[in-house]
């Protein structure tokens, strides 16, 4: 069965621009995730809502458990008209450089 992140990159479904394009991410904070739920909320730098990220981008990203207050780098992607986190960074303290 395919989890509804893989659907979306089969069919290129990506609305922003990703590290392979020109390098550009989304960034934010996570306002909360529920790993027993299996989603939470980032809170995007640029004011605009929050995005929804599911455990599958979670588990994808190999950055382990994200917690409340964590900075992230993200693309979003499309889902059935809904958008949400997709191949999640953990953005360093005090720096803008991506962890790997």
């Amino acid at each position: 069965m395919l989890h509804h992140l893989d659907i979306a990159r089969q069919l290129n479904i990506m609305r922003c621009t990703n590290q392979e394009t020109d390098g550009t991410m989304a960034s934010g904070t996570v306002k909360w995730f529920n790993p027993t739920k299996g989603y939470g909320f980032i809170l995007p730098d640029d004011g605009s809502y929050e995005v929804y990220v599911g455990m599958d981008a979670v588990d994808e990203s190999g950055i382990g458990l994200i917690t409340g207050g964590q900075k992230i780098a993200y693309d979003l992607a499309d889902y059935d008209g809904k958008s949400q986190a997709a191949n999640l960074r953990q953005i360093q303290e005090n720096s803008s450089v991506f962890a790997a």
